[in-house]
């Protein structure tokens, strides 16, 4: 399965963002979120991506390499990853504060 960036004009290959590589799920993580979720849709409830938090600096090191990718064609407060299956996202990830 291929993974793309949605940059709400075209797809970006996750592949393309090495930056992001260290963060992604695994294999194994997003078969069996899939599983799950498979299930959670055939008793009528709604699909659930997986969340994944990035803190402040590491989102926004992922932002500028979209960005940079992109022709600086990008801004969003999250980061939605979708499958070459189908358009609805599967990742998400978002920006948390910096620990202390």
């Amino acid at each position: 399965m291929k993974y793309y960036i949605y940059t709400n004009t075209n797809l970006l290959s996750v592949n393309k963002l090495k930056v992001l590589h260290e963060f992604f799920p695994t294999k194994k993580h997003i078969l069996d979120h899939l599983k799950m979720q498979k299930n959670k849709v055939l008793k009528g409830e709604q699909f659930e991506p997986i969340e994944v938090a990035l803190e402040k600096g590491s989102f926004n090191s992922v932002m500028k390499e979209i960005k940079r990718k992109n022709s600086g064609n990008y801004s969003q407060d999250k980061i939605f990853v979708v499958s070459d299956s189908n358009s609805i996202p599967l990742i998400v990830f978002i920006c948390t504060e910096e620990k202390k």
